[in-house]
């Protein structure tokens, strides 16, 4: 939940008028553009939309995880209790509403309030002039904006539009009133495809009519793409550096996306276990299969603790897990795995490395193409890799599968290549990237179930292995 909670501050932040000034303030004093003015306007920012943004990510991970859950974990934290209760009142009408209704306006409610007409003026105006003064107290800030729509009766307002919804559309684009589909079924797109283009701009303009009632107008729906365009113009206006870093998207739920942004989940699984070079010969163990690494050093480094042992630059091993301990048994600098499997009796050899190793040594990256199938871990951001892959014209096939506690996203790239690139990390996570892959990349990020069958015995042994030997999983290399 935690994670998901930090993404979906991020994204709105990301996709507001007030989020994109408080983002471009805050960037441009770090870099010494008008430091002290930028950073006074910053800190206002987001001090007038703290309870909006806690409210928001609180309540969104909340239904994301299940609420009942979510208050599980919160318990004993009234501050964030409080959130989450604010936030579901939002929608405060009696009925049987089906629940994707309910989540839609709770997330129209907050996306609007975040929306100031002022701030489009204000990003217009530019980052040379923008002056705290213009975000003074008092003026039209998103926790205003909340307060507002709470207190002239917003929560109760929505009977009527949900009326008129469900009788216009009573399948609801596909919505039985049970479990919401999972990511990538045909129930899952069409839902999506309903709430993007009937449900989701249906509720925003309702909480523009409830504010405007109040005196306080919004950047409507459609004005979202030319408020990121004007943002980014406005950046490039002082830091034409940062500004080339800045892509505008044509989406509803996030009007512009950061270039260099990296994924920032993280999944701790355990503390480091003890690394100990040993033979082959005990490395390998008494298992009825074995597992080749091939490691760069400080991939190595950042997942096992090695004392004062030397690490290699990289390594192949044939390593184990018993208790704490990681054995690893050093092969020759470029063994190849058809090599490995001749030392330890030819027993069926589980072929394991990163990505972040691959992107180093380019020599490891050619040699593992020579056999079938290569495990990689992706410890490198994956949304930024699966858009250079499919700039070059490569197909990306994805699966998923719950394991525990976790899920398992992996990827291939065409239909005879022998990597099989994992990426593993929490459900939510996990399956709102896999969707978003392959909104991004129609056609050529395709889910195809079937490529978890293609090699289950050595895909469960590879998952297993990470599971049980590595430290933490994320996406941003080894450091």
């Amino acid at each position: 939940m935690t994670e998901l909670h930090e993404a979906l501050h991020h994204e709105l932040q990301r996709s507001s008028g007030w989020g994109l000034l408080a983002t471009g303030a805050g960037i441009l004093a770090r870099s010494g553009f008008r430091r002290h003015a930028l950073r006074e306007v910053f800190l206002r920012l987001v001090d007038q939309s703290r309870d909006s943004h806690e409210t928001y990510a609180t309540t969104l991970s909340a239904i994301v995880t299940g609420v009942d859950a979510a208050r599980e974990l919160l318990v004993g934290n009234r501050e964030y209790l409080a959130y989450l209760d604010r936030g579901l009142a939002l929608v405060d009408v009696a009925g049987d509403w089906p629940w994707q209704f309910r989540i839609s306006a709770i997330d129209a409610v907050l996306r609007v309030c975040m929306r100031p007409a002022m701030s489009l003026d204000l990003v217009h105006r530019g980052f040379r002039q923008l002056a705290s003064d213009d975000v003074a107290a008092g003026r039209d800030s998103p926790d205003r904006r909340l307060a507002v729509f709470e207190q002239t009766g917003g929560p109760q307002s929505w009977t009527q539009l949900f009326a008129a919804v469900r009788a216009e559309f009573p399948e609801r684009g596909g919505d039985d009133g049970a479990a919401r589909p999972r990511a990538g079924s045909p129930g899952f797109e069409r839902l999506r495809q309903f709430e993007e283009e009937v449900l989701g701009p249906r509720c925003h303009a309702h909480v523009c009519e409830v504010l405007d009632r109040a005196g306080l107008g919004s950047v409507g729906s459609h004005q979202q793409s030319a408020l990121a365009t004007a943002y980014r113009d406005a950046v490039a206006e002082v830091d034409p550096e940062t500004a080339a870093l800045i892509t505008v998207a044509r989406e509803r739920l996030a009007a512009h996306e950061d270039g260099l942004e990296l994924h920032r989940q993280r999944v701790l699984l355990r503390a480091p276990l003890t690394a100990e070079f040993a033979s082959v010969a005990e490395s390998a163990g008494g298992e009825d299969h074995v597992c080749g690494l091939w490691l760069d050093g400080a991939v190595a480094k950042g997942q096992f603790m090695f004392g004062e042992q030397a690490v290699p630059e990289r390594f192949a091993a044939i390593a184990s897990v018993s208790g704490a301990t990681i054995r690893l048994g050093l092969l020759p600098d470029g063994a190849t795995p058809t090599q490995c499997q001749g030392m330890v009796a030819n027993r069926p050899l589980l072929a394991l490395t990163t990505h972040h190793t691959l992107a180093r040594h380019g020599d490891l990256l050619a040699m593992l193409q020579t056999v079938e199938p290569v495990f990689v871990l992706m410890d490198l951001p994956v949304e930024r890799h699966v858009a250079q892959w499919t700039a070059s014209g490569i197909l990306v096939r994805t699966a998923t599968r719950d394991i525990g506690d976790v899920t398992l996203l992996m990827l291939a790239v065409t239909r005879n290549h022998p990597f099989r690139f994992l990426c593993i990390g929490t459900p939510a996570g996990m399956y709102l990237l896999a969707d978003r892959l392959r909104r991004h990349h129609p056609g050529q990020v395709v889910l195809e179930p079937t490529l978890l069958e293609e090699h289950p015995a050595a895909t469960g042994f590879a998952v297993d292995f990470v599971l049980n030997a590595w430290h933490l999983l994320k996406q941003g290399g080894p450091t």
